[in-house]
C-alpha cells in the first residue's frame, strides 16, 4: 500500500514529483494553455497588421523612385539634395526682396531727415533697414555696418532687385530696383525717390551687398542637370501617375449586379404578363379556389382524415 500511494502520489495531475519536476500530464496541459494564449491565429494576424495603402491619384511620387529610375549614385544623390537646399534658401532670399523693396516703394515722397528711420521720414539707412526689417532680415542701423555685416558681397554687374548699393567710400546707401535704377533718401531738403544709375554714380561705387543670402557655393556642372531631371520627372508623375499607384476600382457591392430592375422600368405583376406569343408555350396554370365541402364540382377533393390527428 505505502508503494502504491507513493507511486499514485507521484503521477497525480497537478503535483510535483520528490525530484522537483512537474508531472507529464501536467507539463502538457500548461503548454497548450500558453501556446493557445500567446499565438494567435494566422487570421488574426493578418487582420491585425495593417495592409499597405497606395498613394492617391495626383499625390507626388518619393524622389528616390525617381533616382532609382535614372540609377543614380548615393553620393551624387546627397549633392542632389544639397543643391535643392541652396535652391531653396536663394528663392527665399528673392521672395523677402521682394518684400522689402515693396516697402521702399511705399515712402517714395517722403522727406529725408537725418536719422530717422520712419515711417514720416527717413534718412538713406534708415530706410534700408526697415524695409529689409519688414521683410524679416535684421541689419545694422548704419551704412558702414551695413556693409562690413552682410556677408554676401555682389559686384556691379549682379545686382539683383533688393540689393543694397553704396556711394561715397560707403557714406551713402540706396536700394537696387531694376534696368539700372535704384531708390534711396538723397539728402536733407530731398524725398525718397528712384534714380537712375548714371555713370557719375558708377564712379562712386563703393561696393553692394545681398542681405539674407546664402554663401556662394560652386556645383559640379552634372548636379544642377541631375537635379533638374529629377524635377521634371517628379512633375510628370504628378501630372500623370502610373497605372499601378493609381486607387484601385471601388468593389462591386450585392446590390451592383443585374439582380434589380432598372429605375425607370415598370415592376412586373401578374397583371402586366404579356399572353403568349406564337412561339412560347401554354400559361401555366393557377390554382383554383377551395370549394366547400358538398360542393357538385368535379374536381373537389374532399378531407381526408389522417390517423392520429384530432378533427376540429
Amino acid at each position: 500500500m505505502g508503494i502504491q500511494h507513493q507511486k499514485r502520489d507521484a503521477y497525480a495531475p497537478g503535483r510535483m514529483r520528490r525530484t522537483g519536476r512537474m508531472a507529464p500530464q501536467a507539463a502538457g496541459c500548461l503548454l497548450a494553455a500558453t501556446m493557445l494564449v500567446t499565438i494567435p491565429s494566422a487570421a488574426e494576424a493578418a487582420a491585425a497588421e495593417p495592409a499597405p495603402q497606395a498613394p492617391e491619384a495626383g499625390e507626388p511620387r518619393p524622389k528616390d523612385s525617381s533616382a532609382r529610375r535614372l540609377r543614380i549614385d548615393p553620393a551624387s544623390m546627397k549633392q542632389v539634395r544639397a543643391y535643392n537646399r541652396y535652391q531653396s534658401k536663394i528663392a527665399r532670399q528673392r521672395e523677402r526682396a521682394r518684400t522689402a523693396l515693396r516697402f521702399a516703394r511705399a515712402q517714395i515722397g517722403k522727406p529725408y531727415r537725418w536719422g530717422a528711420t520712419g515711417p514720416y521720414a527717413y534718412d538713406c539707412s534708415g530706410l534700408v533697414q526697415k524695409a529689409w526689417r519688414r521683410a524679416g532680415v535684421k541689419i545694422p542701423r548704419v551704412t558702414y555696418s551695413q556693409y562690413s555685416n552682410v556677408r554676401r558681397k555682389v559686384g556691379w554687374s549682379s545686382m539683383r532687385p533688393g540689393d543694397l548699393i553704396f556711394f561715397r567710400g560707403r557714406a551713402h546707401v540706396g536700394m537696387y530696383v531694376s534696368k539700372n535704377r535704384f531708390i534711396h533718401a538723397p539728402n536733407s531738403g530731398s524725398r525718397v525717390r528712384i534714380n537712375k544709375l548714371s555713370g557719375h554714380r558708377k564712379r562712386q561705387f563703393a561696393g553692394a551687398v545681398r542681405p539674407g543670402a546664402p554663401a556662394v557655393k560652386k556645383w559640379p556642372d552634372s548636379i544642377p542637370r541631375l537635379a533638374e531631371r529629377l524635377e521634371e520627372m517628379n512633375r510628370q508623375d504628378q501630372q500623370h501617375p502610373p497605372a499601378a499607384e493609381q486607387a484601385p476600382p471601388a468593389p462591386k457591392t450585392a446590390n451592383s449586379g443585374n439582380d434589380s430592375p432598372a429605375p425607370n422600368s415598370p415592376a412586373i405583376s401578374p397583371q402586366n404578363e404579356a399572353p403568349p406569343g406564337p412561339h412560347q408555350g401554354p400559361a401555366p396554370d393557377r390554382p383554383k379556389p377551395e370549394s366547400p365541402p358538398g360542393s357538385s364540382d368535379p374536381d373537389h377533393i374532399p378531407d381526408i382524415a389522417v390517423p392520429g390527428r384530432e378533427e376540429g
